[in-house]
């Protein structure tokens, strides 16, 4: 398990920009990365793994989609809040996202260069799936809707499994932001829907 006294340790080893990185990313990649520098005594091989670490760190770029793990579910459910416009009333939602076998091949996270950039839920009836999607708290607002919503799309279309997407918005905002990922709005104000 990773302590705080040995990833600050660790952190302390990387330019202030890196640190910035490391310290968002959850904590599974972090203890990966500190086993990867670390499983060796040699102080010299250390050092070259570092310098290749911040190499890496300056130019990432990438997003990964897993299922949400325990630990990430703990962290939505405890530590995320959102604006009052959003209208998200999130204790169901935290209620089912805290039981693994509610969970299981529904929920995924969108991770962005190391940390959790949101979630997703998946509820699918043959080949039409309803999608509820979160955006973390700190990246609402900054430009980063897109990248996450063509994360889960790539997914979903790599998994080939869903041929039609539909959401929920009620949210003037919200449903704008629908309509620029490509969703055209249903027969109700508040659906929109994309074939993949």
């Amino acid at each position: 398990m990773l302590t705080n006294s040995q990833f600050s340790d660790f952190l302390l080893r990387f330019p202030e920009d890196v640190q910035l990185v490391l310290k968002d990313m959850i904590p599974s990649y972090q203890q990966g990365y500190m086993d990867y520098v670390y499983q060796t005594d040699k102080v010299d091989i250390q050092a070259r793994r570092i310098k290749n670490l911040i190499k890496n760190f300056r130019i990432m770029g990438y997003t990964y989609v897993m299922p949400m793990p325990q630990d990430l579910a703990l962290e939505i459910a405890s530590d995320w809040m959102y604006p009052s416009y959003l209208e998200i009333d999130l204790q169901d939602v935290n209620r089912e996202i805290l039981s693994a076998d509610a969970r299981e091949n529904r929920y995924f996270v969108v991770i962005w260069n190391g940390a959790m950039m949101g979630y997703f839920r998946l509820l699918q009836t043959e080949a039409t799936a309803d999608l509820f999607l979160s955006l973390k708290p700190k990246y609402l607002g900054k430009g980063n809707g897109i990248r996450f919503y063509q994360a889960i799309e790539g997914f979903l279309k790599k998994q080939g499994r869903v041929e039609i997407l539909q959401v929920k918005a009620t949210e003037q905002r919200v449903q704008r932001f629908f309509v620029d990922c490509g969703f055209n709005e249903d027969l109700s104000d508040t659906r929109f829907v994309k074939r993949l």
